[in-house]
C-alpha cells in the first residue's frame, strides 16, 4: 500500500511528497532511497536530519534507562 502510494507520487512527478510522507512516518531508509534517487539534491540535507532524529532517539532511550535503574536503585533502598 505505502510503496503504489509512492509509486503514484513518482509517476507523477512529486518525490518530495513521498519524501515528505516517509520522513512523516519515521520510515528513513525509504527518505534516502527515494532522496538519492528523485531528490540528489537534497540528499545532504535529509541525512542530517535523519542522524539527529537518530541521536534524539538514542538519548530519549537512554535517559528512560537512567531513569529505570534510578527508580530500581531507589526502590532497592528503600
Amino acid at each position: 500500500m505505502v510503496y503504489r502510494a509512492e509509486s503514484y507520487l513518482l509517476r507523477a512527478q512529486r518525490p518530495e511528497l513521498a519524501v515528505k510522507f516517509y520522513r512523516d512516518a519515521g520510515m528513513w531508509q525509504d527518505v534516502l532511497r527515494v532522496a538519492k534517487e528523485y531528490l540528489p539534491h537534497k540528499l545532504p540535507q535529509l541525512q542530517d536530519e535523519y542522524e539527529r532524529d537518530m541521536m534524539e532517539k538514542s538519548t530519549r532511550y537512554c535517559y528512560k534507562c537512567d531513569l529505570l535503574d534510578f527508580n530500581l536503585t531507589v526502590t532497592l533502598y528503600f
